[in-house]
């Protein structure tokens, strides 16, 4: 390659790290080993979209970066991307997966081979859906959904809530099950309605109590009367 394009080349493409940062306008300063550690004058961080649709992202402090600048010198340039480096290694080195890492661990990672997506969140997670009709969230799985939680799931509608299944439906609870309604509770079994304890061979102790209008067709059998 000839010297002068050489040293042309150079000078548009260049890799540093980054020592300033300001994210209001976009721009970060560059220090380049290279050049007697010569600093940059703020270069603008490109982003993937920035008019329609809006990206962002800034690197941080320390960070290695490769610039381009413009062909007037390194008084314009720009922050195209990071690199990984000795200190800096990749989370991951699985080339079927898409991985993103945050510094408090938080992890988005995508494998495409076993078509997996795997979200690790270190902190809250909110969702807010809306539009001019509203939003509508549909979710369909071919095996089964399990929701693990420490603490109370509250599950509130302004409208009606529908449990369907093919299948059995159970609650299984250590403490109290309460059913409050201001309106009407019906249940309309097509088979046996059974209450009992939870060992099959001893009846349920302690009386059925009414506390209001209760409507009973068909026999009750039971040794305790019906209040």
């Amino acid at each position: 390659m000839d010297a002068t394009v050489a040293a042309a080349m150079r000078d548009i493409f260049r890799v540093g790290e980054v020592t300033e940062v300001d994210a209001e306008k976009c721009t970060a300063r560059v220090t380049f080993p290279d050049t007697d550690d010569a600093v940059s004058v703020p270069l603008v961080v490109a982003q993937r979209k920035t008019h329609k649709d809006k990206d962002f992202w800034m690197p941080d402090v320390g960070e290695m970066v490769a610039c381009l600048f413009l062909a007037t010198g390194p008084i314009a340039g720009f922050i195209m991307f990071a690199i990984y480096n000795e200190i800096d290694i990749p989370p991951v080195t699985d080339p079927d997966k898409r991985h993103i890492q945050y510094e408090d661990e938080t992890v988005f990672e995508y494998d495409r081979k076993e078509h997996k997506l795997t979200v690790e969140l270190k902190g809250d997670a909110v969702i807010n859906i809306e539009g001019e009709d509203g939003g509508e969230v549909a979710v369909a799985v071919k095996k089964g959904v399990t929701i693990t939680t420490e603490a109370a799931v509250v599950i509130g509608a302004e409208e009606d809530i529908t449990i369907t299944a093919e299948g059995n439906i159970g609650i299984d609870a250590t403490g109290n099950i309460n059913i409050m309604s201001t309106g009407n509770t019906k249940l309309s079994p097509t088979g046996t309605f059974e209450i009992s304890k939870q060992t099959p061979a001893t009846p349920a102790q302690g009386p059925l109590n009414c506390l209001s209008n209760c409507l009973f067709a068909g026999p009750l059998h039971g040794g305790n009367t019906v209040a």
